[in-house]
């Protein structure tokens, strides 16, 4: 399940702090604001996600998220900034995997629980495959990665 998945890997995080570089806990009234400025609901791992980290890097994994209101005047890792100024109609980036692929929710699947499922865009938008069910299972094969860890979570 998406939020056991999310459990797993802050329980992976919290073992290792020393390697954790958040920008901190978000209210849920900054998180609804960024919601109604992207037009998005969120899904529940990844409002979790704001509500726990806001947005920031674990080793080298940087994962975009909500920093302050000033949506308009921000940059990476303000994942609501890099919305509003590099729209991508369908699609939310959170990861920038490097030589310009970036792991996406799709907002156009979104699961009766309100996740989404998350897909790598390669350079140019053309191609789109699912990575991850949702973002809590995204996140936590992110963290593995960076921690070098095998799946038995």
């Amino acid at each position: 399940m998406a939020m056991d998945d999310y459990e797993c890997a802050v329980a992976l995080i919290e073992d290792r702090d020393d390697e954790a570089d958040f920008d901190g806990p978000k209210p849920p009234e900054l998180i609804e604001l960024a919601e109604r400025a992207v037009g998005l609901r969120f899904p529940p791992t990844y409002r979790r996600f704001f509500s726990d980290y806001g947005a920031g890097n674990f080793g080298s994994t940087e994962i975009y998220g909500v920093i302050d209101e000033d949506f308009e005047h921000s940059s990476v890792p303000d994942a609501v900034w890099l919305a509003l100024t590099h729209p991508r109609p369908g699609l939310f980036a959170f990861y920038s995997v490097g030589e310009g692929t970036e792991f996406c929710l799709d907002t156009t699947r979104a699961a009766s629980d309100g996740e989404m499922p998350v897909v790598a865009v390669h350079p140019g938008g053309e191609t789109q495959e699912e990575v991850a069910s949702d973002f809590g299972k995204a996140f936590l094969m992110l963290v593995q990665e960076a921690l070098d860890v095998d799946d038995g979570h």
